[in-house]
């Protein structure tokens, strides 16, 4: 290959990556100033990941729910739906339907889904396109280990996340715990690293 072929390939590839790096910081900050504001109540989380440092892990009660998949809903693994949001009565947010398309009148976030259980008692456990706020390592580790201890002793809904829904897009705008938001210690996301994207923390696609 020519000298002058391999630069120019190797010019195409770097604005390629440029463009999607900024395609991403734009779309996050699109959704953090325009997007829908809604509360999602935490809920417990797997135990500690021992490389986790610089962000904590988030698992959200709306994740679990007992409604159809859209279809058969016979998928053998994780199927991509789209998940339509409400509010409960205490203004939590909400899945308030699973479909195949996305809805052109409700806000909605695109989220792996797996249907568990027999057929007795069948839940769909979904996967948010957020689940990491990212923060000052030091304030990381002890912001983690209040949330434990909040969603352990039974928080009563003080411990949610405040998250901007554009577009399937979620954008974790706050955390708060036990009634403490932790926005403070918040850090920017790096948009140009692969899997980040969707909280004050992360812009990230809604990949299992």
């Amino acid at each position: 290959m020519k000298p002058v072929v391999r630069w120019g390939l190797f010019a195409l590839v770097c604005v390629a990556q440029l463009w999607a790096a900024g395609s991403g910081i734009a779309r996050y900050e699109r959704t953090l100033r325009d997007g829908e504001s809604y509360r999602f109540e935490c809920a417990p989380v797997d135990p500690e990941d021992p490389f986790r440092g610089r962000y904590v892990a988030l698992a959200f009660e709306a994740e679990t729910t007992t409604l159809a998949m859209p279809g058969t809903g016979e998928a053998d693994g994780p199927t991509r739906v789209y998940a339509i949001l409400g509010r409960d009565e205490h203004g939590f947010a909400q899945v308030t339907a699973l479909a195949s398309t996305p809805p052109d009148d409700a806000d909605y976030l695109r989220v792996s889904a797996y249907v568990f259980g027999d057929s007795s008692h069948r839940s769909t456990r979904l996967t948010f396109p957020f689940r990491r706020y990212f923060m000052e390592e030091s304030a990381a580790k002890t912001t983690e280990a209040d949330y434990r201890r909040a969603l352990r002793s039974g928080s009563g809904g003080t411990t949610y996340a405040t998250v901007r829904v554009r577009d399937g897009f979620g954008v974790i705008e706050s955390l708060v715990v036990d009634g403490v938001d932790t926005k403070g210690a918040a850090t920017a996301p790096d948009a140009t690293r692969p899997g980040s994207a969707t909280s004050r923390a992360e812009p990230a696609s809604a990949e299992p």
